[in-house]
């Protein structure tokens, strides 16, 4: 039988002042693939950041070589329930929501599995560290894409 293909995108976002920084990373077999970072100077908007760095990370997945004939399933990790419960919500219409809808969508259209999964934060989940790193320096420079 053909391994499945499991990406894991671990997402952590840190406000720093005023600033708000998210990251979010994709791994394979414990390989680091991709990662994108996006900034906001208000705080107050993080979780929009959180959603926008969802959406771009997704956005990869068809950029990555896979085994050929393999089940192909995306788990994306978060430690944050509001995102999360957010995207489950069919209530809600925010635009952004919307949108990583969409991309759900034509990923599962193209048969990819996706998953969303929470977790409790720094407790030793691969990738948490290092998303959890590029938040923050995110937040706190000027690298990174401003939304």
């Amino acid at each position: 039988m053909v391994q499945p293909n499991v990406i894991n995108i671990i997402k952590d976002g840190s406000t720093i002042g005023r600033n708000a920084g998210a990251a979010a990373v994709i791994i394979r077999d414990d390989t680091f693939l991709h990662q994108s970072m996006c900034r906001l100077h208000d705080r107050s908007f993080s979780i929009l950041a959180g959603k926008v760095t969802i959406l771009r990370t997704l956005e990869q997945i068809q950029n990555i070589q896979l085994a050929e004939d393999a089940e192909k399933i995306v788990v994306v990790n978060r430690e944050i329930k509001v995102t999360l419960d957010t995207l489950r919500n069919r209530n809600k219409h925010y635009t952004l929501v919307g949108n990583v809808r969409k991309e759900i969508k034509r990923l599962e259209d193209q048969q990819w599995r996706i998953h969303f999964k929470w977790f409790k934060s720094h407790v030793g989940i691969q990738g948490n560290e290092v998303a959890d790193r590029l938040a923050k320096e995110v937040a706190m420079d000027d690298i990174g894409e401003l939304v």
